[in-house]
């Protein structure tokens, strides 16, 4: 089992003999299945009836039942142009900008932890009178640490890449939510009075905690693990994602190594955007996130059995409980001074040892009452960063330019260090009493103004720039038109919830869910219905013998999704067979009922069948066109039934190409499009790079120039590839990447995009060199080589936060920037990050929130061309540069480029027609970030309440299944 507060994922490696053994045991598979179609189908009847013709009529159908109208004809969205522009810069019409950026350029001044904590250890030894071979083998056991690849030594430089840095940006959140509640008017405005009481109380406890610690002893009420400092959360960049309110940071894809005005030292130069949460609605609770919150503290510290719950997990909810009722005031007039606010935390923290679960109770209930006070907060934000930003970031810049990751001589194992052998492991401080070792590591590290820190061992310079720009329009709108195309049959596949019961007579019955009778009209005249008991795949815990009846369940859930694929599969074939080899095209739609929704846990059947369907939907699609769609049953009959219906409706329909026109006849026939991305699916904690499993994706297109409807271009989703690599080498390698280029040429495409994305890894230096594995330069070179007559565009995107300025108006679908040249003030922004190699070439932004006026918050879709000047012939990536960049605005080909980029957004838009205009989405690659793991069809198959948890990849495990089986066609 993995160390608490981890995970472990399997799924992608066949241990054993079970390679070799895995063809014969999905041969006798097969053949039962075949027997039980045989079987189950009427005599003289085959499986071609499941196919229905006529799509249309029967989508009709569906609409109608679904509460809403099935637009089969010509849609329009006008896309209006933007650029971006310095927000210090002057504009004739202010009014032209629609949302602001504010980004910050992060300088750290040292590329290489490691050689600078060395110099640090020697110089301290030499100190302490070590003679010269006491230091020499001191380093060298230092050195042989680092070469171990996943040592000790090297996770606690990731940790100082990662979460030390996360405190340097903390610190910056907390000096602009300190420049907001200054810039706050609080004369006669009580938001802004409660704005500034809520920011300055934030402040002051984050400030006192550091002298006073704030003990917590609990243990009589919830434990013995419930004894803990309120420091030891406070000091965690990741704890103030419970405040509704505030502002936090993302990291982008800029990285570039550099060297500083002397050239004395080199760092490393990032790019980080920051963005405000403003008390949003959470989508899993239905409610505004400080009152999602507090339920889910209630839940977990009231309702939840305390053994059925990590001991972290209480801890954080009593940290989170406490603080929020600390720095939430109640109204403007409750004010709390640096000398007054630790008496109430103290009063607060004795009230809770003396009542427990009482005093929890009433503290809940009090915060509940605040809940008005936090939306006031909240836009009393938003109206001073739409007024003051730039005066904000001026004030901000001015006092976090530059900061200190000191890092204290403790850290250090000393008596371990000194006459270390090369060999000798942990030569640094440890996890101690069960915690994770990154928890000790910040007792020894400090943020500071200056690097004099007492005990220091060695420090690191980080500089911050902080910039704003807007997004203004640039001209007048472009209307296009689209159009969903549809093939000749369609099939439709239902997962429908069924039960087993006992009845009173002692015999067993088998049926539908009574519940399932809402969706009657969701199926169509003939479908493939999966029937699924989740009694069957719930996780039962304390039963006798529990950790044999773990192995059993997940064997069950395992054999399950296997079960259901290879049923799937075998009837998909069948259907495709025709008399003159030829195959049948059709398209999948697949509707999964389910009686749970968001309130299903992680221990119901419900998120098995979650899982096994995203899982499916993504195997399948190398067989067929085929999207999933969910439904859970009591929302069809609920009171949002009327939104939520069309929802589902239109959701479906993306899977069905889409015709998209262009301003002028396309000059590129056809256009291949390779999106790809790897997401772990083999990994332990005590597993190296070498050993850890990768599950490798591609989602291929082809766009192909039309005339009719009118001219533009028919885009289409071609097929989902999947693959298990199980080393760095095969991950470089790309295998599947390069199959599908060859795919696509032969479908005849000459111009090729292949957009990889970051998934499941470390998210920071996506742009630097050693850590883009998906567009190394020796892939790229033999990629060139290759295909040397092709024109292949390597790409990546990222999706940067922005704050609204104005609504979206009802006669705009959507925002775009199409020129390289338009995104000159974003790169200049950046003055310090060389991105020479990584350019904007195309911007995507819906600016669409669900409660406009309360949510300003939105996003941009920016993508990149990676033009790598180090391959053996420059003319392969300087073709792809001059028709993407199109400096001179010569290129034919470039308009046809970004119609398919353009598209991307429009063919999986599941939102519909609104008020005239069909409506893309920012991101069309919701496959790629799941925000569940069951969205990633991922299942918990072990898990112990002081261990972690092991997750079973579902689509890893199908990628062995579905190669034998393609290979036994």
């Amino acid at each position: 089992m993995p160390a608490y507060g981890t995970r472990s994922r399997i799924g992608g490696c066949l241990v054993e003999d079970n390679a070799t053994r895995l063809p014969g045991a999905l041969d006798r598979l097969m053949s039962a299945i075949d027997q039980a179609l045989d079987a189950a189908l009427p005599k003289e009847s085959s499986l071609s009836i499941l196919l229905l013709e006529q799509p249309i009529q029967q989508l009709t159908r569906l609409a109608k039942e679904a509460g809403t109208v099935f637009n089969n004809q010509t849609n329009k969205a006008n896309l209006v142009p933007l650029a971006f522009q310095s927000a210090d810069a002057k504009s004739d019409n202010p009014s032209t900008a629609v949302a602001k950026v504010i980004s910050s350029v992060e300088r750290v001044d040292a590329d290489d932890y490691f050689e600078r904590m060395c110099e640090a250890v020697s110089k301290y030894l030499e100190q302490s009178d070590s003679n010269e071979d006491e230091i020499v083998s001191a380093i060298d056991s230092l050195e042989a640490e680092k070469e171990r690849e996943d040592s000790q030594i090297n996770r606690f430089l990731n940790f100082l890449d990662d979460e030390a840095l996360a405190r340097v940006r903390l610190t910056i959140t907390f000096r602009i939510m300190e420049a907001i509640a200054e810039n706050a008017p609080t004369a006669n405005q009580t938001g802004h009075q409660l704005l500034a009481e809520y920011v300055n109380r934030v402040l002051t406890l984050c400030e006192s905690a550091k002298e006073i610690g704030y003990p917590v002893d609990l243990t009589a009420h919830f434990g013995i693990t419930t004894e803990f400092n309120l420091l030891d959360y406070l000091s965690k960049a990741t704890f103030y994602s419970c405040l509704p309110v505030w502002a936090e940071w993302k990291t982008q894809i800029f990285e570039e190594k550099d060297t500083n005005q002397t050239a004395t030292s080199h760092g490393v130069v990032r790019e980080v955007s920051y963005r405000f949460r403003v008390n949003g609605q959470n989508p899993e609770f239905d409610k505004a996130a400080f009152e999602a919150r507090l339920e889910r503290i209630e839940e977990d510290l009231l309702e939840n059995e305390e053994t059925s719950l990590q001991p972290g997990i209480i801890c954080r909810r009593l940290t989170e409980l406490i603080f929020l009722a600390v720095v939430v005031p109640q109204n403007s007039q409750e004010l709390l001074s640096k000398e007054t606010l630790p008496n109430s935390v103290e009063q607060l923290i004795s009230l809770l040892q003396l009542q427990g679960k009482e005093a929890v109770k009433e503290v809940i209930g009090n915060l509940k009452e605040r809940a008005k006070s936090m939306e006031s907060i909240a836009t009393a934000l938003i109206s001073i960063l739409r007024l003051k930003s730039q005066k904000i970031i001026s004030q901000v810049q001015r006092n976090s330019s530059q900061q200190f990751i000191c890092v204290k001589r403790n850290i250090i194992e000393w008596s371990r260090l000194e006459g270390a052998e090369a060999g000798v492991r942990d030569l640094l401080k440890g996890a101690q009493q069960g915690s994770r070792e990154q928890v000790e590591w910040f007792k020894h590290i400090e943020i500071c103004d200056r690097p004099e820190t007492q005990g220091l061992l060695f420090s690191v310079k980080v500089s911050a720039e902080l910039s704003e720009y807007n997004l203004a329009i640039k001209g007048d709108s472009n209307s296009i038109q689209a159009q969903r195309l549809f093939p000749q049959k369609i099939l439709q596949v239902c997962w429908v919830p069924y039960c087993s019961q006992k009845e009173a007579d002692g015999q067993w019955t088998y049926k539908v869910s009574e519940t399932a009778t809402v969706a009657r009209g969701w199926v169509l005249p003939a479908a493939i219905q999966v029937e699924y008991d989740v009694q069957t795949l719930k996780r039962r815990t304390n039963q006798k013998g529990s950790e044999e009846s773990k192995q059993y369940h997940a064997a069950a859930v395992a054999a399950f999704v296997v079960l259901v694929y290879c049923c799937l599969w075998r009837i998909i074939q069948q259907l495709k067979q025709s008399d003159n080899s030829v195959p049948i095209e059709f398209t999948t739609l697949m509707l999964r009922l389910q009686e749970m929704g968001k309130e299903s846990d992680e221990k119901s059947g419900d998120s098995y069948v979650y899982a096994a369907a995203q899982a499916l939907e993504a195997i399948l699609s190398e067989d067929t066109p085929i999207r999933m769609q969910g439904a859970v049953l009591q929302n069809l009959n609920g009171k949002n039934s009327k939104y939520i219906k069309p929802s589902i409706f239109n959701a479906l329909l993306s899977v069905f190409p889409i015709a998209i026109s262009t301003s002028n006849t396309p000059t590129v026939p056809k256009i291949g499009l390779i999106s790809y991305a790897t997401r772990p699916c083999d990994e332990m904690s005590f597993f190296n790079e070498d050993e850890k499993g990768y599950l490798f994706l591609t989602q291929s297109y082809i766009a192909k120039a039309i005339n009719e409807p009118f001219s533009g271009y028919e885009l289409k989703m071609e097929r989902m590839q999947s693959d298990v690599v199980d080393s760095p080498q095969q991950l470089k390698k790309q295998r599947l990447v390069q199959e599908e280029i060859g795919y696509l040429k032969a479908q005849g495409c000459q111009h090729i995009i292949l957009l990889s994305h970051a998934y499941g890894g470390r998210r920071i230096n996506r742009s630097a060199d050693y850590n883009s594995q998906l567009t190394n330069k020796d892939f790229l070179e033999e990629v060139f080589q290759t295909f040397p007559e092709l024109t292949i565009y390597t790409m990546v995107r990222d999706v940067f936060p922005a704050t609204r300025l104005r609504k979206r108006l009802p006669n705009e679908a959507a925002f775009e920037i199409l020129r390289a040249g338009d995104h000159t003030s974003f790169l200049q922004s950046m003055e310090k990050v060389r991105v020479r190699d990584v350019i904007p070439v195309y911007t995507f932004a819906t600016l669409f929130a669900i409660q406009e006026d309360k949510r300003p918050q939105s996003g941009f879709c920016v993508y990149f061309l990676v033009s790598d000047q180090r391959v053996s012939n420059i003319d392969w990536t300087e073709r792809a540069r001059q028709h993407l960049v199109n400096p001179e605005q010569l290129s034919s080909v470039h308009p046809c480029l970004i119609s398919v980029l353009r598209g991307l957004h429009f063919i999986e838009a599941e939102k519909g027609v609104q008020n005239g205009q069909l409506i893309p989405v920012l991101d069309p690659f919701s496959w790629i970030s799941p925000t569940t793991i069951e969205a990633a069809g991922e299942v918990e198959v072990l898990h112990t309440r002081r261990k972690g948890k092991v997750l079973l990849s579902y689509p890893a495990l199908l990628s062995h299944v579905s190669q034998v089986l393609h290979r036994r066609k």
